[in-house]
């Protein structure tokens, strides 16, 4: 039994290994193939840079993308303004609608969306976005983009009146579109709220250090103990 058991658990360590460095080569695979900026963008327009890069300290919002995007300087300032808007006209705004609209917006600076090979929020990240949302107020109105695409606006202090949102859409996906974001159906190649750049650090190594610790701490007694009982049953003997 202990033999089957340390077997058990040598393989599964190997397989939780196996699993990171098999994403860590996938991730190079997808930058390698993927290493242009797209010519245009909803919102945004087009990405300042041409090709991904650290922007470090030139960065002026959405600082978990900076380390490899393809924002500049004037990308993330225009998405800082627009938080920013939305944060001070919009005072009543929640924090939980406020917190993940930023991120989604902020989703346009990451790598893999900018470049291509992530398409669209993932269905689940458009329903949290519009759960987080919907007991918020939209102003009744339409709002011009600076890109010349009307949208809902939250409501601000200037706006004539205000409805709920889950009154204003009945689902997430319209929502979703009326922000200005696809939501990808057809594949899981879509932005999940988790960064290009935090998966990367994930992929360096195992998804769950404290699991493997524990895993090879729990190997490491079983050993001991099967090295024990088996000289114990050897003593025995004589």
């Amino acid at each position: 039994m202990g033999k089957i058991l340390i077997t058990f658990c040598i393989l599964f360590f190997a397989y939780v290994l196996a699993g990171d460095v098999d994403l860590e080569k996938k991730l190079q695979e997808d930058e390698i193939n993927h290493n242009e900026c797209l010519a245009s963008v909803p919102i945004l327009g087009e990405y300042g840079l041409k090709k991904p890069e650290d922007t470090g300290n030139n960065a002026t919002f959405c600082f978990e993308h900076s380390p490899n995007t393809c924002c500049n300087k004037t990308d993330t300032e225009f998405i800082r303004k627009k938080m920013s808007k939305l944060r001070v006209d919009s005072s009543n705004i929640s924090n939980k609608c406020a917190e993940i609209s930023t991120m989604n917006f902020c989703s346009l600076c990451d790598r893999g969306v900018s470049t291509g090979i992530i398409q669209g929020l993932c269905p689940h990240q458009c329903s949290e976005w519009y759960e987080a949302c919907k007991d918020d107020f939209f102003a009744g109105g339409m709002e011009i983009k600076d890109h010349g695409v009307e949208e809902n606006s939250f409501c601000s202090k200037f706006s004539p009146t205000c409805t709920k949102v889950k009154h204003i859409y009945e689902n997430p996906t319209d929502f979703c579109t009326q922000m200005g974001f696809t939501v990808n159906f057809k594949n899981d190649r879509c932005y999940d709220g988790i960064s290009w750049v935090e998966k990367k650090e994930k992929a360096k190594k195992p998804e769950d250090e404290e699991l493997c610790k524990r895993i090879f701490k729990f190997i490491k007694h079983l050993f001991i103990r099967a090295i024990t009982n088996r000289k114990f049953k050897y003593t025995k003997k004589f």
